[in-house]
């Protein structure tokens, strides 16, 4: 008896060289999309390397829930002196910036190191003043 693949079933025919010439994919199988795979095709389009988090993870994934357009995930704004802002995410055609800030960006000693956390408030502040005052930002949700 032939051995099943994820590509092949017993009754697909092989080409001349064992492979399927004929793969079946589960959209295309007469029962339909397997259980859960929606759900995991959604997931899989959300995720991206640049998320920092799992919050920016999970973030992405309810702004395709959403049906949100175009998101770029750590976007760069150039400053005229060439500082940057670096937001988790931006919504060109709509104009707006998404952060997700975890109570970590406040309290973890590995990211805000020997500043007073509300010094690192302040400043998270004067940046995201910096981001809403450009001319391309209609909004910053964060």
């Amino acid at each position: 008896m032939r051995r099943c693949t994820s590509q092949q079933s017993p009754s697909t025919p092989r080409s001349e060289h064992g492979s399927s010439s004929h793969p079946v994919s589960p959209r295309s199988s007469p029962l339909g999309p397997a259980r859960g795979s929606a759900r995991a095709q959604l997931v899989l389009s959300a995720l991206d390397e640049r998320h920092e988090s799992p919050g920016e993870s999970f973030t992405a994934i309810r702004l395709v829930e959403i049906g949100a357009p175009e998101t770029i995930p750590q976007h760069e704004f150039v400053l005229p002196d060439g500082r940057r802002d670096r937001v988790d995410f931006w919504l060109p055609s709509r104009g707006v910036v998404v952060e997700f800030d975890g109570k970590q960006k406040y309290r973890d000693p590995t990211m805000i190191g020997t500043s007073d956390p509300a010094e690192v408030l302040w400043r998270e502040k004067v940046r995201e003043d910096r981001i809403r005052s450009r001319p391309e930002v209609r909004a910053v949700i964060a």
